[in-house]
């Protein structure tokens, strides 16, 4: 399995929309807003790494991976991400580097897209 990033997101976006912290809440592909064509145990394992780096609170069952909330580097990692020109240079800049290497390189362009929106008021 090759990791895709775009599918991280994907299912961070729909986990922001569904979970609440009372109810755990499992992600199907459908329910993603994000055309993957990725077999089912692949999106599982994208599930795993969302949990795995402490970007979600959830649990594993014999059925699968289900989230209860949103950790705040889950929201930090999604609030980086929403201006697709951030996310786009981030994601080549990056390139095929670790995902620490990307979270580093995806704050690093939010900050400067921040600080050059201030500079223009």
């Amino acid at each position: 399995m090759k990791r895709d990033m775009d599918l991280i997101k994907a299912i961070l976006l729909d986990l922001e929309k569904h979970c609440n912290g009372t109810f755990y809440y499992a992600p199907t592909k459908e329910s993603v807003p994000y055309d993957y064509d990725g077999d089912d145990e692949d999106f599982r394992q994208h599930c795993r790494l969302v949990a795995q780096h402490g970007l979600a609170k959830a649990t594993e069952t014999r059925g699968g991976i289900s989230f209860l909330a949103l950790t705040w580097d889950g929201h930090d990692f999604l609030d980086n991400s929403r201006e697709s020109k951030v996310w786009n240079a981030a994601k080549k800049a990056a390139g095929t580097f670790s995902f620490g290497i990307f979270m580093k390189v995806l704050v690093e362009t939010a900050t400067r897209y921040a600080m050059s929106r201030i500079e223009t008021l």
